[in-house]
């Protein structure tokens, strides 16, 4: 499974878990992130490599995380995401 921008995370078993992860990739400058005020977040990758990739879709895969078709954009959007 490739890294796609739009996930849903209304089946995670452990948000918390989640959450934490994309901070910290977000605080090493790797990811960007943002969720919706629904079951969704945005992920763009920045500087990832392939090892911390296939780590977070491994996370994903055992926190029950989906990739998502929902492209509706939230009120916690951020300016420049627009044209994902």
């Amino acid at each position: 499974m490739d890294l796609k921008k739009v996930w849903s995370y209304d089946e995670c078993s452990d948000c918390d878990e989640l959450f934490d992860k994309l901070d910290e990739l977000q605080e090493e400058g790797k990811i960007s992130w943002n969720k919706t005020d629904g079951w969704v977040f945005y992920i763009e990758d920045l500087e990832m490599d392939s090892q911390d990739e296939k780590e977070l879709l491994k996370l994903f895969d055992e926190l029950d995380v989906y990739p998502s078709d929902d492209l509706d954009i939230g009120p916690n959007w951020e300016d420049g995401w627009e044209d994902y």
